[in-house]
């Protein structure tokens, strides 16, 4: 598959995440994942559909790998927001992870300092 297709099924993906259909979004980009896991478009975009879907772990699993994945300071502080917002739920589902959301938040900040950005 090239990089031709591999921004098409992207962009099917995301269509599909915004028409409501997040399983199928889902189900793809998890797919691209692991055909181009040198990519982290499909992996982004993959966490922000697991968090839709209240998919909190393996949503922090994915943001998780972005970050070990050695990527450039703003991909990893969209790494670390989406970390972020995944052990949010994971803590507001009662699990005792206010430490690692809180360092997640500290990390997101420090990037978003040195990178001068701030997602909206």
């Amino acid at each position: 598959m090239g990089e031709a297709e591999r921004e098409a099924l992207i962009l099917l993906a995301y269509l599909f995440a915004q028409s409501g259909r997040l399983e199928k979004a889902a189900t793809l980009l998890a797919a691209l994942a692991e055909a181009f896991p040198q990519d982290g478009q499909g992996p982004r975009l993959l966490a922000d559909c697991l968090l839709k879907q209240g998919r909190h772990q393996e949503a922090l699993e994915v943001a998780s790998g972005l970050l070990s994945a050695g990527s450039r300071p703003a991909e990893r502080r969209l790494a670390e927001l989406l970390r972020a917002q995944a052990l949010w739920g994971l803590v507001r589902a009662g699990e005792d992870r206010k430490d690692e959301l809180a360092a997640s938040l500290a990390a997101y900040l420090r990037l978003t300092e040195e990178t001068g950005r701030v997602n909206r």
